[in-house]
């Protein structure tokens, strides 16, 4: 969830704003919340397996784990009680504060939920899931290449500095 789906999700909202009917919207706001979800499911099943006391008080992964649980749900409800856009008005001040404040948590977000996903293999430490360590570390390294891609892209074509 935090390795792919969230990642995805965040790209797809940020560069793809172009899409007829509002599509990256759509797109975002279906993505997110599930796999939002599956991660809660996902701390839930850790709790269970892991048992009273386990790792959530001594290993930094199962600490990092549940404070982007809790986290995630501050951005959830960021999301929902968002101050919507007035067409062919300038945004107001609280969009605006909105909107940094949901970029910016989200992007904390992304950051901690990927590394949290390598700590959590390391944890395993097995010889199979170092095959895990490197499919993740591929895909991080594709998603942070096309990130920059069309960051580039945006900042040539539109002028669009954002990051």
């Amino acid at each position: 969830s935090w390795g792919i789906f969230l990642p995805f999700g965040v790209l797809f909202a940020r560069f793809a704003r172009n899409l007829p009917d509002a599509l990256w919207f759509k797109v975002h706001r279906a993505i997110q919340p599930i796999a939002y979800v599956v991660s809660v499911v996902a701390l839930i099943i850790a709790f269970v397996m892991v048992g009273e006391g386990g790792h959530f008080q001594t290993e930094w992964h199962g600490q990092l784990g549940l404070s982007i649980v809790i986290l995630g749900f501050l951005q959830v409800l960021i999301a929902i009680f968002r101050p919507h856009k007035e067409p062919n008005l300038d945004p107001t001040t609280v969009r605006i504060l909105f909107e940094y404040c949901h970029w910016w948590v989200g992007r904390v977000l992304i950051v901690a939920g990927v590394v949290n996903c390598f700590a959590g293999m390391l944890l395993i430490g097995t010889d199979t899931w170092m095959i895990g360590i490197i499919v993740l570390a591929v895909i991080v390294d594709v998603f942070l290449l096309v990130f920059v891609g069309l960051q580039i892209k945006a900042i040539r074509e539109e002028g669009d500095t954002r990051v």
